[in-house]
């Protein structure tokens, strides 16, 4: 029989479970050009219920990190095994900008941001139940220490808790994973990764995926690397590689073309006036 003890500390450990989950911070919608598409609320939703709802983000257990530079959760986050897709998959472009907004960001978790992209197939849902595991991930831009001594997550705060990045022109038609990663290097020699990933689809496209994918969680492997992720932040002065492969070439040519907005509103109408 229950008495009054046990079933206080039982409402209360319930009580706390929310403020518990959301700690840190998760991604809680995504904007993809000028339509907002929601995200997985860990907070409320549990990766088990049915039916799941209508989100873009894959889900995720809690908002915690991942610890472990081999955790084969550091691609998408808890995945929790057969749970690997989102709710929905939302369209895109090349060129589109993506941004992530999360519902928080603690100022003191600081460290790099990086965004990689990893193709799943030519079909709209081609992303659900894609584990995403090989060498199929490309890092299409990364930010981490600045000259003036702050760091990528402080921009990010700066800017309501949310990133921005922009898709390659380069690229072709079907579904990606769009992966933003947080690296918080606040406890010396313990990081913490805060990984999402995003579904979207690209109707039309150009160019093709050249070789040099590489596979997570085995990107972490350079001695630099190990530096950059054990070492302390607040010793950093200057030169701090961004953990990691470098941003990929084909990625990194898209952006130096032309001016990005020109660039994507140029090829949005391209394909505009071939459709028709």
């Amino acid at each position: 029989m229950l008495n009054f003890k046990t079933v206080a500390a039982a409402a209360a450990l319930v009580a706390a479970l929310p403020a518990a989950v959301n700690a840190h911070g998760y991604v809680k919608g995504v904007k993809i050009d000028d339509a907002w598409y929601d995200g997985w609320n860990p907070v409320i939703e549990s990766p088990w219920q049915q039916p799941q709802p209508s989100v873009m983000t894959r889900r995720v257990a809690t908002d915690g990190p991942i610890l472990s530079a081999w955790d084969s959760n550091l691609r998408c986050n808890y995945d929790n095994g057969d749970n690997n897709w989102a709710g929905f998959t939302a369209s895109a472009n090349p060129g589109s900008w993506v941004t992530f907004f999360w519902d928080r960001w603690p100022s003191d978790h600081r460290g790099p941001v990086s965004v990689y992209i990893a193709r799943c197939g030519d079909g709209q849902d081609s992303c659900n139940g894609f584990t995403a595991d090989g060498n199929v991930w490309y890092k299409i831009a990364e930010d981490g220490l600045h000259d003036d001594g702050t760091w990528a997550s402080d921009k990010l705060v700066s800017q309501g808790a949310s990133w921005t990045v922009q898709l390659p022109w380069n690229i072709p038609a079907g579904s990606y994973l769009v992966r933003v990663e947080i690296l918080a290097l606040h406890d010396v020699g313990k990081p913490q990764w805060y990984p999402t990933c995003a579904q979207i689809h690209l109707s039309w496209g150009n160019g093709w995926l050249p070789d040099g994918a590489v596979s997570i969680p085995s990107i972490f492997t350079s001695a630099e690397d190990g530096q950059s992720i054990y070492g302390s932040i607040y010793e950093q002065h200057g030169g701090y590689k961004v953990p990691g492969p470098g941003v990929a070439k084909f990625a990194a040519r898209s952006i130096e073309v032309e001016a990005p907005a020109a660039q994507h509103k140029r090829m949005v109408r391209q394909h505009r006036e071939q459709s028709h």
